[in-house]
Formats: structure tokens, sequence, C-alpha cells
């Protein structure tokens, strides 16, 4: 019962499959295995809003299957896992990637590690130094980012990954992520003080709604934050059984997510190789990085391993972009189209000729 949750059933089941199937397995695989797609909140800036239809601002998305949720989910929790990660403070394409992650919330994956970073439009460095877990550390600490300014925020930003049973708009039972960090703390701790004050009963008995709300940075400007509500419990004994065989089953083997955002490359960097960034390793000088070449105009590109990385020198620095294969098949198809368009304009003024 508690795989139905994660099955989607895109067309009616045909009545001699239904008596056919008899629940065979796949392989030896386990919750580990099984990759949870996120569930976004949009943003006006998201991707998805200018690139897929249906997408809205301050509504949920849940990716993979590309699926509006509306503005509000009617959810269960299943089981929560805490990491902290540390971004670089630079606004430069090196500061999408993590400069180190800690993926059970408190060793860090790659100890023992010195970072000298800069914030924008000043000039002080900064080393943020790195031992074997997240307290010995003390990045995770109010005042640790900048220590001249003991209201500077962490340089180690807590972010809590909540796996969520829900319905789809049509009803079928789903699996999904919400990702809380940064200005999601308050709610998400909001949320952990509603399922401790229903104690004994446990977390995945217990329903919510999951809103999105907007807020103002200031006079014009917004985004979308979330709100968390108490609505009730799982009433339906089956359902309850469910979710508990659910949790029991994600406790043991963990759970990995699979996410359309940063957190994922992340994790496999600080897994198999220091992360590139314009104060470290340069990717001209990286050692692990195969077949570098110069491509022209200042431009050298590379492979890891695991992404091709492109990267160009420019007042001092090294800046870096990595490319996953599915995104560079679209940039070699665009570059496809550029030729089919140019051909065509040729073809049509010889036309005119």
């Amino acid at each position: 019962m508690a795989n139905d949750i994660t099955q989607r059933d895109d067309a009616p089941v045909p009545a001699w499959m239904k008596a056919k199937s008899t629940g065979a397995v796949l392989g030896n695989l386990d919750a580990s295995d099984i990759k949870p797609p996120e569930v976004k909140l949009l943003q006006a800036t998201s991707p998805e809003v200018a690139e897929q239809p249906g997408a809205r601002a301050g509504e949920f998305w849940l990716t993979g299957q590309n699926l509006n949720l509306g503005p509000e989910i009617l959810a269960t929790p299943i089981i929560l896992k805490k990491t902290y990660v540390i971004w670089n403070p630079t606004k430069s394409l090196d500061s999408k990637v993590p400069l180190a992650v800690a993926s059970d919330g408190i060793h860090w994956d790659i100890p023992n590690q010195d970072f000298k970073v800069f914030y924008p439009n000043n000039p002080t460095a900064y080393v943020w130094k790195i031992k074997r877990t997240v307290a010995e550390s003390g990045l995770d600490k109010f005042g640790s980012s900048r220590p001249e300014d003991p209201r500077s925020t962490p340089a180690a930003a807590a972010t809590y990954q909540m796996l969520w049973a829900f319905r789809l708009p049509d009803g079928r039972p789903q699996l999904g992520v919400i990702t809380n960090s940064r200005s999601g703390m308050k709610p998400i701790k909001e949320l952990f003080g509603m399922i401790d004050g229903r104690k004994p009963i446990d977390h995945f008995f217990l329903r919510f709604r999951v809103q999105a709300v907007r807020l103002s940075v200031r006079p014009g400007e917004y985004f979308f934050g979330f709100k968390y509500f108490a609505a009730g419990l799982v009433e339906d004994e089956a359902e309850g059984d469910m979710y508990k065989a659910l949790h029991d089953r994600f406790r043991k083997a963990g759970f990995s997510v699979a996410m359309a955002t940063k957190l994922i490359t992340a994790r496999r960097h600080s897994a198999n190789m220091p992360v590139r960034t314009p104060t470290r390793m340069k990717s001209s000088t990286d050692p692990r990085m195969k077949l570098k070449r110069y491509l022209g105009d200042g431009v050298y590109v590379g492979f890891d391993g695991y992404q091709i990385w492109i990267w160009a020198e420019r007042e001092g620095f090294e800046h870096t972009i990595a490319f996953e294969a599915e995104t560079m098949a679209s940039l070699a198809k665009y570059t496809s189209d550029l030729k089919h368009m140019a051909h065509d304009e040729a073809s049509l003024n010889q036309d005119q000729i």
C-alpha cells in the first residue's frame, strides 16, 4: 500500500491489466532509490513562469510532472530532512553552486576547508573555516558571515526538506518535497510548533494547509512565501496506515529529492571534487579537469567527469559555469537552429535576387 502514493496513472487501466498484475518488483530498490519530485512555490522570476503553460507566480508547481497545484495544498507531513549549505555571497555565476554542504545536518560532506569570500561592493575579504561538524565550525550562528557585525546572517544556511503526501487536483495520491530556507524558516518553525502541540499524535496522522502568501519587501516589491495552517486529522485508517508505512520506509533508507534546484548538483560536487569559485581552485589548474581546451575569445572548456565546465578570466578572477548533459544538448540544438535560420535567410535573399 505504501507504494500506491508514488504511482501515477495517466490513462484508465484496462480490466485485463488489473487482473493480471501481481505487484511484481522492479528490482532490489528501496526508498533511497525513489526521488520524490519537488513542490516549488513559483516567483515572478521563476523560469517555469516564462517557459511552462499554466505556471503562475504565487502558486505551487510539481516538478517533473509540470503540474500547477494552485495556491494551496492540503497535505500530511511524512518525514523531514535538515541540511546546512554555505553559499558564495558574490552575485557571479559561481554563487549558483554551494561552497559546502552538510547533508546530514551535522557533519560537513567535505570537512576542514577554508573559503575566502567577498561581498558585493565590499572590499573586505572574509575567511570562513569549515571544521568537522557544523557545530564546531560555528558558521550556523548569527555574526559568523561578517564577524564585525554580530547581526549578520549565518554563513551556513539551514535548509529543511519536508516530504509531504497530498492529492493531485484529480484526486490521485502524490508525494512531493517542499524546501524551506532563509525567509521560509519562520513558517516552518511555526509548523514544528503545531506538530509538537498535537503530541502524542504522530505527525503523519495530521493534515495541514500549505498556502502561498504574498510578502512585501518594500513598497512596490514583493515575493511569495509559505504559511502553514492546521487542518485536522487523517480520519481514514487505511490512509493513516499508508502514511505511517511511508514514514517508516523513508526513515530507514532516507530520501533524496528530484529537484530542479542547485542542491543536488551541489551535493554531487561536494562528494566528488572541490567546487570552483573565483577565490578557490581554478578550472584551468584543477588536475581533475579532463580534456581542457581553448575555444577562443578567452574562453576555455573542460570536463570533470560529471559536467562540462566553461570558464574565462576577467578582472583577475576566473568566472565559471557548469552544464549538465541536458543543458548542453539544448545549447547544441540552439546552435543548430541558428544555422538553419541563417541558411533560410540566405536562401530567401537569393530568391529575391
